[in-house]
């Protein structure tokens, strides 16, 4: 089955602008490793995956959940040749980081625990999501009751904005000081990928908020950077497992 024909969809909350939510149904899809600017809070509601969160593994079963900070590379991925279903929220962290206290400009959200088996510390929230996606859920409290309860506030990293940059690599090197291959291990250890691959990557999670707001996408093509829309799809399929028109399409059909 291709990413097009996949049973998921994207959804919007006008009165929480803040909050995107993915819900996919039965998908064997896999993910390649990548990161969001978001803080992403995962339910799996079928099936079994394969969580990669920085180095670790985990295996996650119906009713697991996962909670993944920004600018962590991950990959979540079913056993071969199974199917999962899941629903992933996202979080636009400078709204979690306020919320918190703290300064969206220097303070990052930092997860002390990541991966959440089915039980008394998961139910109250997973049903709160549940209800979020049938449009059911209208207060805020358990959401944030969470992450209070299983993260804190942290520094953030230092090169982000830097490789949103169409500079050259090299020339981003010069300007830290360092030499292309200095500049390009001190990304990976940061970051866990790659310079060339987090610019693409950070690139879709700009041409998302673009989509978001109703740019055409042949207009966000360009204005992430991209030489053509092509170039958009191919980069959103390897990063998000989902086309920019059944983004764009899910966020904005009626509901």
């Amino acid at each position: 089955m291709t990413v097009s024909r996949l049973r998921q969809h994207f959804q919007l909350f006008s009165h929480w602008p803040f909050l995107t939510l993915r819900a996919t149904e039965q998908s064997h899809q896999s993910y390649h490793r990548h990161q969001h600017e978001c803080v992403s809070l995962g339910l799996i509601t079928e099936g079994e995956t394969d969580c990669l969160l920085g180095p670790q593994s985990h295996r996650l079963e119906q009713g697991d959940m996962v909670l993944i900070p920004a600018h962590l590379p991950h990959a979540c991925n079913p056993p071969p040749g199974a199917q999962r279903s899941y629903l992933m929220l996202f979080v636009e962290e400078a709204w979690l980081v306020t919320q918190l206290g703290g300064d969206p400009a220097c303070d990052t959200y930092r997860c002390d625990e990541s991966v959440f088996k089915e039980g008394e510390q998961t139910d109250e929230m997973a049903r709160w999501l549940r209800r979020l996606c049938q449009g059911e859920e209208h207060d805020l409290a358990v959401l944030l009751q969470f992450f209070i309860q299983h993260g804190r506030l942290g520094l953030r990293p230092a090169h982000t904005e830097l490789l949103t940059s169409t500079e050259q690599i090299a020339k981003l090197a010069a300007r830290e000081g360092l030499s292309r291959e200095g500049f390009i291990r001190r990304i990976r250890r940061e970051y866990g990928l790659p310079p060339h691959t987090l610019r693409n990557n950070q690139r879709i999670e700009l041409a998302k908020r673009l989509i978001q707001q109703g740019d055409k996408l042949a207009d966000v093509a360009l204005a992430v950077g991209f030489g053509d829309q092509s170039q958009l799809h191919r980069h959103f399929v390897h990063f998000s497992a989902a086309t920019p028109g059944q983004y764009r399409k899910s966020l904005f059909a009626k509901k």
